[in-house]
């Protein structure tokens, strides 16, 4: 579990909602979990699934990427 959780904090996981103006609930319906998880997620409660975090940071990638070109 200890390298699951080092990919990403909630605290990056709200960061990276709030960068894509979304709220919990329409990041959840993005994931298909409930904004409860991500709820959870952001506060530390949950752990975030490994597939989970890897596609978050990968946004988050895409995201700074897009920036640069623009």
């Amino acid at each position: 579990m200890e390298g699951i959780a080092a990919l990403l904090t909630g605290d990056e996981v709200r960061r990276i909602r709030k960068r894509l103006r979304l709220t919990q609930a329409d990041l959840a319906r993005a994931l298909g979990v409930t904004r409860v998880t991500v709820a959870r997620w952001e506060t530390g409660v949950y752990a975030i699934p490994e597939p989970t975090a890897r596609l978050l940071q990968r946004v988050r990638k895409e995201r700074r990427r897009a920036k640069r070109s623009r």
